[in-house]
């Protein structure tokens, strides 16, 4: 029936010739009555057109640092930087008189001298001197660089001498290197054994997960992958908390890192 009433239309169109105006040629299979679907699809498709373009050639811009998803290295000194700080508020919760702070790196074979190292501890953060077996690899330092890092100093293998004097080592000859020191050495950096007194409780609580000022307050927060044993050491260094390493005994010997699962 449209077709036919449009030939029609289009005889009539013939014999009375062109009207006046435009004259909107709808085609085949269309009804006039209804022009707005023309319309719709022409949007319809200017709108695939416009999705289906090509990319711009501009790549997208990175992500921010801070929405970065952080390394599995990252991810554990965090926690372990969280953890220790949730120790020492445990510890003051309860009022203990100490607190130690033990690795998994660290095996105790001598918990006796441990608690004699408690007894006799200095007021400051005391660790006992522990290495791995036929290794340099100790829970101390006894000099620190400008950046911060591990600086040799005459001190350091007289210490573990004292500490190794009654376990039979295959190391290079040291029987040339002495040293007037006694037993307990106060050292600027400590790590993997730590045993932290009642006082001084309060000055660490801050000190694993954040950038001390001289006053003891918030300088920024850590950043990731931040290494926490440097930033604690550095946090007492710069509040003047002193730190002791004791070979006053044989405690134990640590386990090599790189051997022990990331996870």
């Amino acid at each position: 029936q449209q077709q036919e009433q449009q030939q029609r239309q289009q005889q009539e169109l013939g014999e009375q010739g062109q009207p006046q105006g435009h004259v909107h040629q709808i085609p085949l299979g269309k009804v006039q009555a209804q022009p707005s679907a023309k319309i719709q699809g022409e949007q319809v498709q200017a709108r695939a057109s416009i999705d289906s373009s090509p990319p711009s050639p501009s790549s997208p811009p990175s992500p921010s640092p801070s929405r970065r998803t952080p390394t599995p290295e990252q991810q554990i000194a965090k926690a372990l930087a969280r953890e220790r700080t949730l120790a020492v508020q445990a510890a003051r919760a309860m009022e203990a008189d100490f607190l130690v702070l033990l690795d998994p790196l660290v095996v105790l074979t001598n918990t006796a001298a441990l608690r004699q190292v408690v007894l006799d501890a200095p007021p400051g953060i005391v660790t006992p001197v522990i290495n791995q077996p036929n290794g340099m690899w100790a829970t101390f330092w006894t000099g620190i660089s400008e950046d911060g890092l591990y600086k040799e100093t005459d001190f350091f293998v007289p210490m573990l001498l004292r500490r190794m004097s009654s376990v039979s080592l295959n190391m290079r000859d040291f029987s040339d290197t002495t040293s007037p020191l006694a037993t307990i050495l106060n050292v600027p950096f400590v790590r993997n054994l730590l045993l932290i007194p009642r006082p001084v409780l309060p000055l660490t609580e801050l000190a694993f997960e954040h950038v001390l000022t001289a006053e003891g307050t918030v300088n920024r927060t850590a950043a990731p992958g931040e290494d926490v044993e440097l930033r604690f050491c550095q946090n007492m260094r710069t509040i003047g908390m002193f730190m002791y390493a004791t070979c006053m005994e044989s405690y134990g010997y640590l386990l090599d890192d790189l051997a022990l699962p990331l996870n």
